[in-house]
């Protein structure tokens, strides 16, 4: 009965999220969120956007929500305008709180997470492994090493639109893929702050014995 509660609830926020954002039934949902800055690989996402096969296009929506980082606002804005493919393109210059990021994670189909040669953890990746939603990533570093060795979604050459367009393309055709649910799960559950805990206590080395 909890867990039927549970995926009740799930449907709920997933199903009014989508509709905050205008998500038309049937369109598959990427979303990228937190500070929109060029590191993030905004740029590479619109851009993709235009390398993608028109059917494709015309069944993608693409969500980026977050604060616009004041530096790239006006080039940011131009690609926006210039964007021309049938995907769906939403954009929300803002804020959010703690409580709105699982629904957004529970919105989408897949998350987007297309940094530019970032060498350290993500913390939306182990939140998205969590909740069972796959991920692109970048193929660098550790996030591409978490993405690749616990089936949780593609990892590209996250700083070339084209690559970033052919697993759109592929995620939108298939978006299973590589992604493992229960992998990924099991993920993230060895990466919440009590897993960090055990593994400094209990480490092979006694690390804070």
């Amino acid at each position: 009965a909890v867990r039927a509660a549970c995926r009740e609830l799930l449907a709920e926020a997933r199903d009014r999220v989508r509709g905050e954002l205008g998500v038309e039934p049937g369109r598959h949902l990427m979303v990228l969120f937190g500070s929109l800055a060029p590191r993030k690989g905004i740029f590479q996402t619109v851009e993709a956007l235009r390398h993608l096969p028109a059917e494709v296009a015309a069944r993608l929506a693409v969500a980026l929500i977050g604060p616009i980082d004041a530096d790239c606002r006006e080039a940011f804005a131009a690609a926006v305008a210039a964007h021309d493919s049938p995907a769906r393109l939403i954009t929300r210059d803002r804020s959010f709180t703690e409580t709105e990021i699982a629904p957004l994670l529970v919105a989408a189909d897949t998350v987007l997470l297309p940094y530019q040669r970032h060498i350290g953890s993500s913390a939306v990746l182990i939140r998205a492994a969590g909740l069972a939603r796959p991920a692109i990533t970048q193929e660098a570093g550790l996030v591409g090493e978490w993405t690749r060795g616990h089936g949780l979604g593609r990892a590209v050459d996250s700083t070339s639109p084209d690559a970033l367009a052919r697993a759109i393309t592929a995620a939108v055709l298939d978006p299973a893929g590589p992604f493992d649910p229960g992998a990924a799960r099991a993920f993230a559950a060895g990466h919440t702050p009590d897993a960090f805990v055990r593994t400094l206590l209990d480490g092979p080395a006694g690390l804070l014995a």
